[in-house]
């Protein structure tokens, strides 16, 4: 039997734990494409093709006053002045569920937030030039 709890999820960006995530889904995780693809010719023969493209995107939720939302603002602006700042970040389900590590990242732009009686969500997503994936793993 397995377990999942989200307070058993860690994420890190560029080192540091993120916490205050936000009601709801804290982060989505996805690869930029299907690493085959085929194609049927008109006799009928199949050529499968291996796409080698490795990269991605995490799209993380995080609460108005979440401590992460100040240094996510500070590497885009970093990157956004010398075009040179990329990091890491990685998630990893303690319990064995989930590791998965980004490589040269970037924030995509500016986050997408909703303010009102409440504030809502800060959208912030990633591009990751490689982003691997492992379901049933975790970290060593």
């Amino acid at each position: 039997m397995s377990t999942y709890n989200l307070a058993d999820v860690v994420l890190q960006v560029d080192g540091v734990e993120v916490t205050g995530a936000a009601d709801g889904d804290k982060m989505v995780i996805s690869p930029a494409g299907e690493d085959w693809t085929q194609e049927v010719g008109a006799d009928g023969a199949v050529l499968q093709k291996y796409q080698n493209n490795q990269s991605g995107m995490v799209t993380i939720n995080l609460q108005y006053g979440a401590p992460l939302n100040a240094i996510l603002t500070e590497i885009m602006l970093e990157d956004r002045q010398a075009g040179l700042r990329t990091f890491s970040l990685s998630v990893d389900d303690i319990r064995g569920g989930l590791l998965c590590q980004g490589l040269r990242c970037r924030i995509q732009g500016r986050p997408e937030m909703t303010l009102g009686r409440d504030p809502g969500p800060v959208t912030w997503t990633i591009l990751c030039e490689v982003l691997d994936i492992r379901p049933g793993s975790q970290a060593s």
